[in-house]
């Protein structure tokens, strides 16, 4: 079994799948990112989710080299690496996300850097044609192994 995120494949687990392989989904990366507006802007209140399965929306802003606050929940652990492509928070924790993004309003440099390294993050594990190899990579293992 393929599972998006390392959660749900402990998830699958836990429910009695055998041999569950974490191949998270791809992202289109754009060939330009845009310069950020000035004043800066919050897309989207960035990924505070309580669950999250895999985290497409916070991937794409990876993509085009956005910082990312995200709560510590399912597939967005596979996805942030606090302090290093974003700020992870405590899920629910209202006060520790609004410090977060203010932190980020107030600092374009560490929005820059920690931008810079979210783009570099989506491109070496999320992008598609890797996606595309660990897929066939397990679809040859599997036929490999299953009986004719």
């Amino acid at each position: 079994m393929i599972a998006a995120s390392n959660e749900l494949a402990d998830s699958a687990g836990a429910l009695g799948a055998h041999e569950v392989r974490m191949i998270p989904s791809g992202v289109d990366l754009p060939a330009e990112v845009g310069e950020e507006a000035d004043p800066p802007e919050l897309l989207h209140v960035v990924c505070p989710s309580r669950r999250e399965g895999f985290g497409v929306a916070c991937l794409e802003a990876m993509a085009h080299a956005r910082p990312v606050v995200a709560t510590s929940v399912g597939g967005l652990r596979d996805l942030v690496v606090d302090g290093e492509t974003g700020v992870v928070v405590p899920p629910r924790d209202v006060g520790a996300l609004r410090l977060a993004l203010e932190r980020l309003l107030a600092d374009p440099e560490l929005r820059r850097r920690l931008g810079a390294a979210a783009r570099r993050r989506a491109e070496e594990r999320f992008s598609w044609a890797s996606g595309t190899d660990a897929t066939l990579a397990a679809y040859a293992e599997a036929a490999g192994t299953m009986g004719p």
